[in-house]
């Protein structure tokens, strides 16, 4: 039997996922890592870590199955977005990864929307920049490690690193370049304007080629590290928010897929980019297998939140302190205890800044009507609450922006637990269909991978195959009324507090 191999880079693990040449998923294996916060507001990762993880969900996986390595047809790697990797003359990274979740380039990201604005540049890239973009990592370190800055002799997304170390090939794709942003939306190539415009050169970023586009094979060394067969093929791949949306079946408009992991994201397929992106709201190159001016959904519409998975993450191991194996269960069985509106009490997510719409790198979290009949379970309910918040307002850029979708599928690890599709569906007011798949990411990777292995004809009959939803989940009428009022004061909150937030910064 042959197989395809997705690999999704995420922020807090590496998933690897094996498909088979008859669409069934055979195998996953993860294997998580840490970020560093060497200052606040910072915030890091050690590339190293994930290439260890790599060959390790890859040996676990073959050596699990007893697949051997010669029935891996073909390799698609994706990842987290906007994140910056600066390599030497030789191919190793100068210093830690600048993640997405960092806020340290505030300043240099508005100089960045700044020029790109003057230039009317922002619609063809697809929106504007904030702190950790790459843009504007880039910005911070030519001012900020000026030493380290004249050895960079190439920028690289963490998906492409990862890629570069399999197969020893600097490239890149739309998909993720958009991210930067620093991909013309018309040409799916570099914007040379974007990168004059802010004195960066052309060649410090890899060529571009499409998602689908076969970027090298596994070399001697990598195949040594994680078990594959010398000259397996490694295609391009996507950023992890378009593979998520071939894992989730959106190949056309009219479907909006929500997907909680660290971060929170909305996207949806578009046939053409949004005229006007504001408030975070930004679009994207979808990864399937076109090129601008054909039919179809080429692009993506993409809005995001910060800390999702990540704000419970730090309420379980930081405030409660558990950090042993089935921790994540457990704040989900603790939050069930408590009712719908966690007896009063609002929690803002905002643990690491705030993207859309409110677009703040100094906003910060609140726990906001706490009183002494409080306990644990109603600070993770209002945990799960905020987070399902901060989604539905993270959504109204896109509906501002005339997007409108008739489904909407839920993904991603916390989407798995039903009381938290049971809080989104009676936030959004509309029934949520989950996706079987916690991996969506990794799974649409691996349909990249068995479609250039020839296991399906195209990605819509792959999906049709392999992707799997759940029974659709309705919103409870009561709840929904409940949350429907609770929003609105949750939406009140940051406009009341922002003052204070930016004092409590600046005094830190």
């Amino acid at each position: 039997m042959r197989h395809g191999l997705g690999i999704d880079l995420g922020t807090s693990s590496l998933k690897a996922l094996l498909l088979d040449e008859e669409g069934r998923l055979v195998a996953t294996a993860s294997r998580s890592y840490p970020i560093a916060v060497p200052q606040p507001g910072w915030a890091e990762q050690d590339p190293e870590h994930w290439w260890n993880a790599c060959g390790q969900t890859i040996g676990e996986i073959l050596t699990r199955t007893g697949i051997s390595d010669d029935q891996v047809e073909a390799v698609a790697v994706t990842g987290q977005m906007h994140g910056t990797v600066l390599l030497d003359e030789a191919g190793s990274p100068l210093r830690p990864a600048i993640i997405w979740p960092d806020q340290r380039a505030a300043s240099e990201a508005r100089e960045a929307e700044a020029a790109l604005a003057a230039r009317d540049l922002l619609a063809r890239l697809g929106g504007g920049v904030t702190a950790g973009f790459m843009l504007a990592s880039l910005l911070w370190g030519r001012a900020h490690e000026p030493e380290l800055w004249r050895r960079v002799r190439t920028a690289l997304l963490p998906k492409d690193y990862l890629r570069y170390r399999l197969t020893g090939v600097l490239a890149g794709e739309p998909s993720d370049a958009c991210g930067i942003p620093a991909c013309d939306l018309h040409t799916w190539e570099w914007s040379k304007d974007a990168l004059a415009s802010l004195d960066l050169q052309a060649d410090l970023l890899p060529p571009l080629y499409p998602s689908e586009a076969l970027g090298g094979g596994i070399t001697a060394g990598a195949a040594r590290d994680c078990g594959l067969r010398p000259g397996t093929p490694v295609l391009l791949g996507g950023s992890d928010q378009a593979t998520a949306a071939i894992g989730a079946g959106l190949l056309h408009p009219g479907t909006l897929l929500i997907s909680i992991s660290t971060g929170g994201q909305l996207v949806t397929p578009l046939a053409a980019p949004l005229p006007a992106p504001a408030h975070g709201a930004r679009t994207l190159a979808h990864a399937l297998p076109r090129r601008p001016g054909r039919s179809g959904a080429g692009y993506l519409a993409l809005s995001a939140t910060l800390g999702a998975g990540l704000s419970l993450r730090w309420l379980r191991e930081e405030v409660f302190g558990d950090r042993a194996e089935g921790a994540d269960a457990r704040l989900i069985a603790l939050a069930a205890q408590a009712p719908p509106g966690a007896g009063g009490l609002l929690f803002l997510p905002y643990l690491t800044g705030e993207r859309a719409p409110i677009l703040d790198p100094a906003a910060s979290g609140a726990l906001v009507g706490l009183r002494l009949d409080h306990g644990r379970a109603h600070l993770a309910r209002a945990a799960l609450e905020g987070v399902a918040y901060s989604l539905l307002q993270a959504l109204e850029p896109l509906q501002a922006a005339g997007v409108r979708a008739r489904r909407v599928v839920l993904a991603g690890g916390l989407a798995q637990a039903p009381l938290m599709r049971g809080i989104m569906a009676a936030v959004l007011g509309q029934a949520v269909i989950p996706l079987e798949t916690a991996e969506q990411s990794a799974l649409g990777a691996a349909l990249l991978a068995a479609v250039h292995a020839g296991f399906f004809p195209s990605l819509e009959e792959g999906c049709a195959v392999a992707v799997r939803y759940g029974e659709p989940v309705e919103p409870e009428p009561e709840a929904m009324a409940q949350y429907a009022a609770l929003y609105s004061r949750y939406r009140e909150l940051y406009p009341a507090l922002r003052e204070e937030m930016h004092a409590l910064v600046d005094e830190d």
